[in-house]
């Protein structure tokens, strides 16, 4: 069985935090637009949604029909389904 480790133990969560953290800072001092730093930051924020949720598969459910089915469906949002 794989332990599962908890989301603050993580690098993904680490780098998300720095990540986020590096953006406030550079809205702050005026580098990044605020609209841009907040775009950037749900970028980010999503991205470890992504990666956790995927952490969390059982080995194997990745390439998973039900899966892949659902992750190109809503990858592809002009075909006709």
């Amino acid at each position: 069985m794989i332990q599962k480790t908890r989301g603050w133990k993580t690098t993904e969560f680490w780098l998300a935090i720095l990540s986020n953290l590096v953006t406030v800072i550079g809205a702050l001092k005026n580098v990044i637009p605020a609209d841009k730093a907040a775009m950037y930051i749900g970028i980010i924020n999503a991205i470890y949604g992504i990666t956790r949720t995927i952490g969390k598969l059982p080995q194997g459910d990745i390439t998973n029909e039900k899966v892949t089915s659902t992750v190109v469906s809503v990858s592809t949002p002009d075909s006709k389904s």
